[in-house]
C-alpha cells in the first residue's frame, strides 16, 4: 500500500488496512503478513503488527521487514 504525501497523518491508509484486515479476517485467515518498507513498519506497528526477523532488501525497491498480524477476531478456519 502506498499513501501520497497529501495524504498521510489523515488516518487513511489505516482506515482502508484495518477495513480490509476485518473482511479477511471474518472468513479466511488466522494471521496476515506483509513485507512493509523500511520507512511504513511504524506505520504498519500502530495497526497492530508486530516485526518478523531484520530488514531484507527487495532489489530496485530497498529494505523491507516482514511483518505479521493474528487475526484478532478470534477465527481461524
Amino acid at each position: 500500500m502506498f499513501t501520497k504525501k497529501r495524504f498521510i497523518n489523515n488516518s487513511y491508509g489505516s482506515q482502508l488496512l484495518n477495513y480490509a484486515i476485518n473482511l479477511i479476517f471474518k472468513k479466511f485467515s488466522v494471521y496476515l503478513w506483509c513485507n512493509a518498507r523500511k520507512n511504513a513498519v511504524s506505520f504498519y506497528k500502530k495497526n497492530g503488527f508486530n516485526e518478523q526477523g531484520e530488514f531484507f532488501l527487495k532489489e530496485g525497491i530497498g529494505l523491507h521487514m516482514k511483518m505479521i498480524l493474528e487475526n484478532r477476531n478470534g477465527k481461524s478456519t
